[in-house]
């Protein structure tokens, strides 16, 4: 029988080591993992001088259109959105456009009257945003987001409630919206108008907090720049002022057709409205009851 095993010994390649050398070498490894682990990533290093000019920068439409660029956004997701609107109106009265010649208009036709609706709802803004004083540009922003926000949550009630009041009137929102108002049964289920003001309300929300943000970041221009495109953005006022002369090339340039349905989906819900509320007003005889008319002007 060969010699007795020494208790507390564990046999390792021929040698055996003692219970507690075996715990200082696991103690030493644990050690060395534990420096691996909390040892620092070096930084890294910063672009040589000479690669600094290929970085691509973040936009350059930014200096280029300085305080304009969110009202340009908003300009063309708003186009997007009612051109998109009316798209769904096309395909809903599809079989019926088929049998109207020289309806395919109707759309392209169509973004002409939005950019026609949109420019006289956008030059205020930015007249705002161009004559704000640096101490009152923080004011500016707020003022502009809001006005935006109720702008764009006013326009997507209007179309929200197209499909139904073009279904029941065969025409898109006018006059009769105002007037009916007060019985909103005339204007289709109780429930159908209160998801269509909540959803408009969510769109009027979400336009300030991201208009709010946008404007913000917006790049400045010179003085002289900024009164040279406030001067540019008055013309254009100017230049619309007559706005039953607006109102007329934009009725006959939707006028697509004899059909009435696709005028009516050539146009968009807001210029209806507003077109309607204005032909009221200067109509003798036929004001809206919270809109006195004014004699002497009659609208064509």
């Amino acid at each position: 029988m060969g010699p007795p095993e020494i208790q507390g010994t564990v046999p390792l390649g021929g040698a055996s080591l003692t219970l507690p050398s075996r715990l200082s070498r696991y103690a030493s490894l644990v050690a060395s993992v534990g420096s691996l682990l909390m040892r620092r990533v070096p930084p890294r290093p910063a672009p040589l001088a000479d690669e600094v000019p290929r970085l691509r920068p973040r936009s350059r439409l930014r200096p280029m259109l300085g305080p304009l660029r969110s009202l340009a956004f908003f300009f063309l997701v708003t186009l997007a959105v009612l051109s998109l609107s009316r798209l769904f109106l096309v395909v809903r009265y599809f079989a019926h456009l088929l049998e109207v010649p020289g309806s395919w208009w109707v759309l392209p036709v169509g973004v002409g009257v939005d950019v026609t609706t949109l420019y006289p709802i956008l030059v205020p803004a930015a007249i705002a945003l161009l004559l704000a004083p640096v101490r009152g540009h923080r004011l500016a922003v707020a003022a502009v987001a809001a006005y935006l926000a109720l702008t764009a949550s006013a326009m997507a009630l209007l179309e929200l409630l197209t499909p139904s009041f073009l279904e029941r009137y065969g025409a898109r929102p006018n006059h009769l919206l105002v007037e009916h108002l007060a019985y909103p049964g005339a204007l289709g289920p109780a429930w159908g108008i209160v998801v269509a003001s909540l959803l408009a309300a969510g769109v009027g929300l979400l336009v300030w907090s991201s208009m709010r943000l946008r404007l913000a970041e917006d790049a400045a221009w010179s003085w002289p720049t900024r009164l040279a495109a406030s001067v540019l953005a008055l013309v254009v006022v100017a230049g619309g002022a007559q706005a039953h002369l607006v109102a007329d090339t934009v009725r006959a340039s939707a006028a697509v057709s004899p059909d009435r349905l696709a005028e009516e989906l050539a146009l968009n819900s807001t210029y209806t409205f507003a077109f309607a509320i204005y032909r009221r007003r200067h109509s003798p005889g036929f004001g809206l009851s919270f809109l006195p008319s004014r004699p002497g002007r009659v609208s064509p």
